[in-house]
């Protein structure tokens, strides 16, 4: 992550208190393999931040080192203020989700629930208002006495995040906890974590490799990449404001085209040319950047036209695909340069019914063009 980056989220971060985590360039190595270079990360009370990256990226080995599964080959972890760099598991008031659900098979949802509480030897009352209250909260109070076998793998999880957050800890770690679930019922669930969490203000660290869950869930996204932050920010930022090409191909469909900046449009504009193109187009400037760029559009940004307006970036193209996919139609393009792009539309009936094979004018508005460094290892 850039200098200018992390500055930018330390700031945005300054002004909440004192963080419940606070990583301090923590890092891992197996052997000659580096799992985590040097990384610091704060979360904030009731902050839902989330680790997202490919396989291989780092985020589950940081994960397991806040966890205290998994000791750091240097760095610090503070949770609360308080050392827990190499403090056992049970010390760290953290709970944490899995995606196997890990429930008891042989006790009951009400004992699996209560388990936690009677751990830390707590009244029998206080145990079972606490089980009531949270089975409440994941809608499922009518199951207590069932076993875990007899309910769906949804309600499994249900039954596993009940059990985390019954005895209140000051931070709940999830680990890809609906990777095993359909998308359907994922979709839902995802939905249900949210409102729990605004419900009760409980703090979360989530990892993921999932965009569409990053995107509905996450206060903050941290990207990982190579044992590495590659950018940190809210999903909105990720989406609309990608600081490097690996950030803007990652996080939702793009269209990204090699380009080099022409000059100067007025004040706030660049002229950017395409190889194969001799018109040039127009784009926000941005600090950073240099002659050879690579230009992000994302294909909903898109719209075919029989004439461009005025004021927007205009392209010619021929279509050679049309996706036919229920709410969105989407049109497989190519543009001068032998480039591709996707273009993502509403499908209606009164929507221009192009054939394959047909030229056409695609146009956007120049604030949707996202200029990126030509380099991919670097940010802007």
């Amino acid at each position: 992550m850039s200098t200018a980056v992390a500055t930018a989220a330390t700031a945005a971060t300054a002004t909440r208190g004192a963080p419940k985590l606070a990583v301090d360039r923590v890092s891992k190595r197996y052997g000659s393999v580096t799992a985590l270079h040097e990384t610091s990360l704060q979360l904030h009370q009731g902050e839902f931040l989330t680790l997202l990256g490919p396989s291989g990226s780092g985020k589950t080995t940081l994960l397991m080192m806040v966890a205290g599964l998994v000791e750091p080959d240097s760095g610090t972890i503070l949770i609360d203020g308080r050392e827990a760099t190499y403090a056992p598991p049970f010390k760290r008031d953290i709970g944490m989700v899995f995606q196997n659900y890990a429930l008891f098979p042989h006790l009951s949802i009400f004992e699996n629930i209560a388990f936690p509480l009677r751990m830390r030897r707590r009244p029998e009352a206080l145990v079972k208002s606490e089980v009531a209250r949270v089975l409440e909260l994941v809608q499922l109070p009518h199951v207590a006495d069932r076993l875990p076998r007899q309910l769906s793998g949804g309600q499994q999880q249900r039954i596993a995040l009940a059990r985390c957050i019954v005895y209140r800890p000051s931070i709940i770690l999830m680990d890809e906890p609906l990777g095993a679930l359909d998308k359907k019922l994922r979709d839902q669930l995802q939905i249900e974590i949210k409102h729990l969490h605004r419900q009760i203000g409980s703090t979360i660290l989530y990892v993921t490799h999932d965009q569409q869950e990053t995107l509905t869930m996450s206060d903050r996204v941290c990207l990982m990449n190579h044992g590495r932050v590659e950018q940190l920010g809210t999903p909105h930022d990720l989406y609309f404001r990608p600081q490097t090409v690996f950030a803007a191909d990652f996080l939702g469909d793009s269209n990204i085209l090699p380009a080099s900046v022409a000059g100067a449009d007025g004040e706030a504009m660049l002229a950017i040319r395409l190889p194969g193109f001799e018109g040039a187009l127009r784009a926000p400037r941005r600090p950073g950047i240099g002659n050879s760029v690579r230009v992000m559009i994302r294909p909903e940004s898109l719209r075919l036209a029989q004439q461009p307006e005025p004021g927007w970036n205009a392209l010619p193209a021929v279509v050679t695909e049309m996706i036919f996919a229920g709410g969105v139609t989407r049109y497989i393009m190519k543009v001068p340069g032998g480039q591709q792009m996707v273009l993502a539309d509403l499908t209606m009936e009164t929507s221009m019914s192009v054939e394959l094979g047909r030229e056409v004018t695609v146009q956007w508005r120049p604030e949707s063009t996202i200029l990126l460094p030509g380099d991919e290892g670097s940010a802007a």
